[in-house]
């Protein structure tokens, strides 16, 4: 994978907590979202993503929304957002959001209906 250094990503990861979100995370976050440069790569930012989604924190929820927004606008010439799998996530973290993490959320809603013309 050219684009991404995975044992930083990997590093900065393990580093915060589940409860916790940190500049450097959220860094890896927004990266994981816009540099993935072919398949291979879209698929590791996905599946990180995920993973990162299961956390225990709502504001790293709602950026991993936003990075799912990010691949959907900036990346659906590589793969398109799995709708399945990601609609049921975005209604959850919306539904419980407030303030900014409500206002990103919506955000990435708006870009993701343009983008891929879906009606969350």
């Amino acid at each position: 994978m050219n684009n991404f250094h995975v044992e930083e990503i990997e590093r900065v990861i393990a580093s915060v907590p589940d409860e916790e979100v940190s500049p450097e995370l959220s860094s890896v976050i927004f990266c994981l979202g816009r540099d993935a440069e072919n398949e291979e790569e879209y698929d590791y930012a996905f599946s990180k993503l995920l993973e990162l989604y299961e956390r225990e924190n709502e504001t790293v929820k709602a950026q991993v929304i936003y990075a799912f927004a990010m691949l959907a606008v900036l990346k659906k010439d590589i793969k398109i957002l799995d709708r399945a799998i990601v609609e049921p996530l975005i209604s959850s973290a919306n539904s419980n959001a407030i303030g900014t993490n409500k206002s990103t959320i919506q955000d990435a809603i708006d870009d993701i209906n343009h983008s891929l013309n879906w009606n969350i």
